[in-house]
């Protein structure tokens, strides 16, 4: 059980850094690691990935259990059923000051990342379409 969690730790951070790296496309040359605890291998050479990680922020801010089920239901399911490239980790961020909308930044494990607002509907739900903007081009 603590060895999916770890990976799952250190994807994250990885996505994280990636981030905020200068070069969009810098890798890490797998020759020049040398942990002792961790063994790493090239994501191309991997053909089962941890389960992503769903991270919600301000979810206190959510309108209850229902909502917290319908963003995962038609948002967070559809990304990663969608997705060709396995998805490490998704942050989904509710913003005091942008009421029916929800932030969703989705981490790829091969560096991407994408963000978006997503809306909820008129009927103060949110579309069961709204991902699809995660899969757009370009970037929106």
């Amino acid at each position: 059980m603590a060895k999916p969690v770890r990976i799952a730790g250190i994807a994250i951070v990885a996505c994280l850094v990636a981030q905020f790296t200068l070069a969009e496309h810098s890798r890490v040359e797998l020759g020049k690691i040398k942990s002792s605890s961790v063994k790493y291998r090239k994501d191309t050479d991997l053909s089962i990935f941890p389960i992503p990680v769903v991270s919600f922020k301000r979810g206190g801010l959510a309108s209850g259990s229902e909502e917290l089920n319908e963003i995962m239901e038609r948002i967070v399911y559809p990304i990663i059923n969608e997705s060709s490239d396995p998805i490490s980790t998704m942050i989904v961020e509710y913003f005091p000051s942008l009421p029916g909308k929800v932030g969703v930044e989705v981490y790829w494990t091969n560096g991407a990342v994408r963000g978006a607002l997503v809306d909820k509907g008129a009927d103060g739900h949110y579309d069961s379409g709204a991902y699809k903007i995660f899969f757009k081009k370009p970037t929106p």
